[in-house]
């Protein structure tokens, strides 16, 4: 029977620990951030909060075992609990507890401290480029887990050798259970020293946490804060949403047309409502999430469930209130109880032989005792009170150092650090719940259970006394019972024992153990009344913080789903870290030219972003709505919204991965004709944005060609001829290189620009507009269609292809004024203040309108014989653009003029020029009406008496927003509308971005932020092509990719790259396509010189610039001069000597940017775009000596 009935208790206690371990994996997974979830945090985690839970509800069974060896109406032993039985119980659970309590402090003083700094070690940018290793990480953690160790040794050791109390042993020698407590060898000494040590800190936690929580818990419930998702809270919001907007376009209406825009205060106000504005629509969307707008089957229910339900909360957590306040009586009773009768009072920690004041749930625990294992179920609730209570007290108050917050607890947003740390104070706080609930709470039940004895004297020696005829001599055991049979029969609990052993050899600790209870009970006091007349309210700035982070994690999961990653992960992007990340998969590139870079090398204004960095540091109050809003506009009637709202809503984050991860500098920003704010960004370093982006991201290919080859492949002077495709999906293109056909398969991204130099015979210019064929163009010669007409031919859908944007400044050569090719006049020039006048020196419109307007403008003045047309800088706006200035003077583009020397080359009196620009002045100073509508005004006034840079401007062809149709995921869709499997188009090529007009600085804008999203695209197709389908020649690539999950980090992916073809087997056909294209490829994203080969093209690698030396050979500037013809053409550049000749269709500027600087010297120029190594880096061969008398002036 006897084996049967603690069998049977055990299984009980194994029921408790299944429900223990939901329990804990549950708190974990409620708490844990999902987006940093960590695979070794959470197994500690839940390792040590089942342990602990495990440890506390280890007492009822402590409990039921002793007491079944009894019986309780007869006050004796039950035939079978012999002595030996009753020690072999004792003995397992002396084992058990001991056991639990070393893994608890193991786990609080080791394994936790352990994993947080192996956590905290960890290396993202150091882990990926192989410095940092599992191994370091280990030791870097075992470093600072000595200090623990050293902790827990110190612990032990003083344990070991202290003294025990000497005062209780003398006071009470006359008791055997003191006796038995004070005897105990000195390893158990130093284990119950150390656990006291723990048992008390966790104490003192327990009041600071657990007695909030305690009051909190119970009435949250009741009095739940607002919810953001109430009705109430919708209609505030909207009404609120409402308000700011009308007092946002107020602010706007009374600044309109004013020179500077807004004055600073209306500006600062501007700025907050603009924040606010977005604060608001995040809790407006929410709103109608959580009433169910929106939402599958499911959520609604769940959402109508709650409402149903909302009485039954209110009944619990009045029910909670009540136990809450019995569980305070209780524990006030008992210190009550202990201070009037405590046998030993502070000489021993205020032990209690024996409770003689009533205590309410030591009677119900007692009562339900008796019946196994109500009493059980019954403490597993008071223990999961208590464990939630603290819970909520952590998530309340946070991790602390006085009123410093270190780290917040709270659902779902909790890092595995903090975590962690609310783990370890768990455990601590579970330590001091232990004592309460024994020594407090129910100490009866807690010592004895319903174990009674029988008090009448014994017939025999050593014999039980027989109370069958006698019930009412049958009392409760104690341990100042005097009738010595009640030692025969009265087992106490382990814990019991093992507690007081702690309190008696150690009474300090028993002090502060004790008193801390009436700290708890005050504390509870002053936060349940505070609470209970306090109004809850929704905390706006912790609810709008959280909605702002739910925002940004759904961004990345929005990317990251397929594969529980976020794409960051996978492409190996770091936050703060600034270096390029290349993509997710292998890939060649094919290029018809020997330079990469395009048009947009040329790009001379800048790129558009709206909110970013950079605009809120210089308190520019722009926003996205708006910049979307103004891009809409200026698409007009072609206006695709979709794809507009992608290329607004991540411009910002477009510039700042520029600025971030190529630390290219963007602080500079203007305001371009079309824009309600200045949002167009450039760097101050002199340098067009065109060029510092392409250079930068050349740069970036180059590293990435040197250290990992086999991830990127770059063929130049490849002409691809065709699309391969089988039905609607994509398999790869075809190409010629030397005369050689190659066929390469996988997804395909096209980046070939436009057309808007296409003077071929199949012209798309003569097609879509014939009336542009004969203008000149700022386009290089690979701009003649070669995409378009490719994706055409297989069935892709082309899109406003007649929409072609004529640019109204187009630089005319003086020397050249018919050039088929010109180069730009920057949008700045005219969004700093230049001014447009025609031949008679007057103005005719809004130089800042829309591009296609301005054109239009100029071609009536033509119709109107008032041509030519010159744009005019003053000396203020010339200061501004000096980089401009000195650039398109230096190429003969632009002159530097007095008053009187413009007024002659215009051929105009003075007076009329004069009379144009008082009325100008007149119109910023806002005392008469522009005519032509002008609303900004920059870097008045003018005056003829003044100096002034000139150019002459004619329309030229430069962007066309027709081409190839695409949908905001950058997939190439075919004539029904459908996308193409595996095809992707970014940049110029993409037709329909732009609509009707591009406005300035969207064409950088539009590469960057269309070409990161092709590449995501292209990523997830091939990733989820090779977990969905077979091995092909591009799978075989990607199995260069070597997957890993890392334990520490639930959901993160780590991929690493092979040096070989890849993991999957191939076919010889594969492995000859890979070694051709490894024969054909360069390192080189720009033409080299270096005499090995007479086509630049052909040059696998970038010159060393160690080994780069400067020809001795000398020249003077006259000797340069006269190799000034397109057949012999020489350049001087700080201090070298370039013999450029075979350059000249290498040049990525294009032939005309050097025909410009034939026989001079080109340093000021050469500086204003390029860095100094791109000479020695793809130059080297063809320079031939030094300017004689000057200093070589390279920095490389």
């Amino acid at each position: 029977m006897g084996l049967i009935a603690t069998s049977l208790i055990w299984v009980a206690y194994a029921v408790c620990l299944g429900i223990l371990f939901f329990v804990s994996g549950i708190f974990v997974f409620i708490y844990q951030k999902p987006s940093e979830r960590s695979l070794g945090v959470t197994i500690v985690c839940f390792i040590t909060v089942l342990s602990l839970l495990a440890t506390v509800l280890l007492l009822p069974v402590d409990v039921a075992l002793v007491s079944s060896t009894s019986a309780y109406k007869l006050g004796n032993k039950k035939d079978w609990a012999t002595p030996d039985a009753v020690d072999d119980i004792l003995l397992q659970l002396k084992i058990v507890y001991y056991a639990l309590y070393s893994l608890d402090a193991v786990l609080c003083l080791l394994v936790v401290p352990f994993t947080y700094f192996f956590y905290e070690e960890y290396d993202e940018v150091a882990a990926e480029e192989g410095t940092q290793t599992i191994g370091s990480r280990f030791w870097g953690a075992m470093k600072y887990t000595i200090g623990f160790v050293a902790l827990a040794l110190v612990l032990f050791l003083v344990g070991f050798f202290i003294p025990v109390a000497r005062k209780a042993r003398d006071e009470h020698r006359d008791l055997d259970f003191f006796k038995d407590l004070l005897t105990e060898n000195h390893g158990e000494r130093a284990l119950s020293f150390a656990i006291g040590i723990l048992i008390t800190v966790g104490t003192v936690l327990y009041c600071l946490y657990t007695a909030p929580g305690l009051a909190l818990l119970p009435l949250t419930l009741i009095k739940s804060a607002p919810s953001i998702s109430t009705p109430q809270l919708a209609a505030t919001t909207s009404s609120q949403l409402d308000e700011n907007r009308e007092r946002q376009r107020q602010l706007n209406g009374r600044n309109e047309g004013r020179e500077g825009g807004l004055e600073t205060r209306d500006r600062r106000e501007l700025e907050a409502l603009v924040r606010e504005e977005r604060t608001l629509v995040r809790r407006q969307r929410l709103a109608s999430e959580n009433s169910g707008e929106g939402q599958n089957f499911l959520v609604k229910v769940w959402i109508k469930a709650e409402a149903v339900f909302r009485p039954i909360k209110l009944i619990g957590g009045l029910l909670l209130v009540v136990v809450a306040l019995i569980v305070f009586a209780a524990m006030l009773i008992t210190c009550i109880d202990k201070i009037k009768n405590s046998v030993c009072r502070s000489s021993c920690g205020f032990l209690l032989a024996h409770t003689k004041i009533f205590n309410p749930i030591n009677w119900v625990l007692l009562k339900s005792s008796k019946i196994f294992p109500i009493d059980y179920i019954l403490f597993l609730l008071l223990t999961m009170l208590f464990f939630s209570s603290s819970v909520v007290g952590l998530a309340t108050i946070g991790i602390r150092f006085l009123w410093i917050t270190l780290f917040k607890i709270r659902k779902g947003k909790t890092t595995p650090n903090a975590m962690l740390m609310a783990t370890v104070l768990l455990t601590l706080i579970t330590l001091g719940l232990n004592y309460t609930l024994t020594m407090i709470i129910a100490p009866q039940y807690a010592t004895y259970g319903p174990q009674t004895f029988c008090d009448r004297p014994a017939h025999y020696p050593d014999e039980a006394p027989d109370c069958t005829n006698h019930r009412k001599a049958v009392k409760p055991c104690s341990e100042r019972a005097e009738n010595s049979a009640s030692q025969l029969v009265c087992t106490p609990t382990v814990v019991s024992t093992f507690l007081n052993r702690i309190m008696v050899n150690f009474p300090y600790l028993g002090l502060i153990n004790f008193w801390a209870q009436f700290a708890f009970l005050g504390i509870f006091v002053i936060v349940f009344l505070v609470m209970l007349f306090r109004v809850p309210k929704l905390d706006e700035d912790q609810a709008d913080d959280d909605l702002r982070e739910e925002e940004e994690e759904g961004l990345l999961a929005s990317t990251g789903r397929r594969f529980g990653a976020t794409w960051q992960d996978i492409t190996g992007q770091a936050k703060g870290v600034k270096r390029a990340n290349y993509g997710a998969v292998n890939g060649e590139a094919a290029a018809d030219r020997d330079f990469m870079g395009g048009n947009s090398t040329k790009a001379t204004s800048g790129i558009n972003g709206a909110l970013t960095q950079t605009q809120v540091d210089t308190k520019i109050a722009d926003s996205v709505k708006q910049f979307y809003d103004d891009t809409l506009k200026s698409a007009r009637e072609k206006a695709r919204p979709d794809l507009i709202k992608v290329l607004t809503y991540k411009s910002a984050a477009a510039v700042e991965w520029l600025q971030e991860v190529f630390n290219l500098d963007l602080t500079l920003v203007s305001r371009l004709g079309g824009h309600s704010y200045p949002r167009t960004h450039r760097g101050h370093d002199a340098k067009f944005p065109g060029m510092a982006i392409t250079y930068a991201l050349m740069q970036r290919f180059e590293e990435l060609a040197e250290k990992e080859p086999q991830r990127v492949k770059l063929i130049k002077k490849a002409k691809v001829n065709k699309i391969n495709k089988d039905g609607n999906s994509v398999t790869g293109v075809t190409y010629d290189f030397n005369g050689k056909e190659t066929v390469v398969d996988g997804p395909v991204i096209l980046a070939t620009g436009g057309y808007a130099a296409d003077f071929t015979e199949d012209s798309l210019l003569k097609k879509w507009r014939p009336d542009t064929f004969d203008l000149s163009t700022t386009n290089g010669a690979h701009a003649t269609g070669d995409g378009h007409k490719m994706l055409l031919k297989i069935g892709a859908n082309g899109i406003d292809m007649e929409s072609v944007q004529v640019h109204p400044t187009g630089l005319v050569d003086p020397k050249d004024p018919t050039a088929k090719t010109k180069f730009l006049a920057a949008e700045a020039l005219r969004g700093e203040g230049g001014l447009l006048l025609n031949s008679l020196g007057q103005r005719f419109t809004d130089r800042l309108e829309h591009r296609d307007y301005v054109s239009n403008k100029l071609w009536e003045q033509k119709a109107a014989n008032q041509w030519p047309i010159r744009l005019v800088l003053n000396s203020k706006a010339s200061n501004v653009l000096d980089f401009h200035t000195r650039h398109y003077s230096g190429r003969g583009l632009m002159k530097k003029m007095t008053g009187a020397e413009l007024i002659k080359d215009i051929g105009c009196s003075e007076s009329e020029l004069a009379k144009t620009f008082s009325d100008y002045n007149s119109y910023a100073d806002g005392t008469a009406q522009d005519p032509f509508g002008k609303k900004y005004y920059h870097n008045g006034p003018f005056n003829v008496n003044d100096t002034f840079h000139v150019a002459l401007m004619e329309p030229v062809l430069h962007f066309t927003m027709g081409g190839i149709e695409i949908n905001a995921e950058a997939q190439c869709l075919n004539s029904d509308g459908k996308p193409f499997d595996g095809l992707f188009v970014c940049g110029e090529l993409a037709g329909g971005v732009h609509g009707a007009n591009r406005l300035g600085g969207s064409s950088l804008l539009g590469c960057v932020v269309y070409g990161r999203v092709a590449g995501d695209s292209a990523s997830k197709y091939l990733f989820q092509k090779v977990l969905t389908q077979g091995t092909t020649q591009a799978a075989q690539r990607l199995g260069q990719i070597s997957l890993h999950i890392d334990p520490s980090t639930p959901g993160k992916i780590s991929v690493e790259w092979a040096n070989g073809v890849g993991a999957s087997a191939g076919s010889s056909a594969s492995s000859s396509t890979e070694q051709t294209l490894a024969n054909q490829s360069q390192t080189s994203a720009a033409p080299v010189m270096d005499n090995s080969s007479t086509d630049p093209g052909q040059v696998s690698a970038p010159n060393s610039l160690a080994d780069f030396k400067v020809p001795d050979d000398e020249y003077t500037l006259e000797e340069v001069a006269k190799h000034n013809t397109k057949e012999d053409l020489w350049i001087a550049v700080k201090g070298v000597v370039m013999n450029v000749t075979d350059w000249v269709d290498e040049h990525p500027g294009g032939p005309q940017a050097l025909f410009s600087h034939m026989g001079r010297d080109a340093s000021e120029e050469f500086e204003m775009l390029h860095d100094d190594e791109v000479i020695p880096k793809y130059a080297a061969g063809i320079v031939i000596g030094k300017v004689k008398g000057q200093e070589v002036r390279l920095e490389y």
